[in-house]
């Protein structure tokens, strides 16, 4: 049931901040199965990557707290999880993941692990420039030998 704390505190606090002046977002395009409103997903060997993004704004102060990030205009936030069938902690062999603007430059995303309670994510914080539509590309090899990747998109709007 722990395994899926964090991204639980995570919609709740996506689910309580419309605060109904802002534009309602487009929906994000997921390449892969999974939930194409926040994020996307990979299943290789019955290990699974949940990939998130949000902005930090957006957070709940307890969440942001939580991963030891300040709630900033202009930052989002892209959380990878990692888990096994059972929802436990799961170690991936590898884990890269890079961000594209709509001009086309590309860069390389540092992750930084965030520990809570036995479980391990991973975060990394990008800046945003509003208006905007970011894609994240997330390469895992989640398993010895299999290698998948997940892709996302997200719009970003003035406030």
């Amino acid at each position: 049931m722990h395994a899926f704390r964090i991204p639980a505190l995570l919609c709740l606090a996506l689910a309580g901040c419309d605060r109904g002046d802002t534009p309602s977002r487009a929906p994000v395009a997921a390449t892969t199965p999974g939930d194409a409103t926040n994020g996307a997903t990979a299943t290789s060997n019955g290990i699974t990557l949940r990939a998130n993004v949000v902005e930090t704004a957006d957070l709940q102060e307890s969440v942001a707290a939580g991963y030891g990030i300040a709630r900033e205009p202009n930052q989002a936030l892209l959380l990878l999880t990692v888990r096994d069938a059972n929802g436990d902690n799961a170690t991936p062999v590898s884990l890269q993941a890079t961000v594209s603007d709509l001009k086309g430059g590309e860069r390389p995303l540092p992750l930084r692990e965030v520990r809570t309670g036995d479980f391990v994510d991973r975060i990394a914080l990008v800046p945003i420039a509003a208006p905007d539509t970011l894609t994240f590309d997330i390469r895992a090899q989640l398993a010895p030998g299999s290698t998948s990747t997940v892709r996302l998109s997200r719009d970003f709007y003035p406030r």
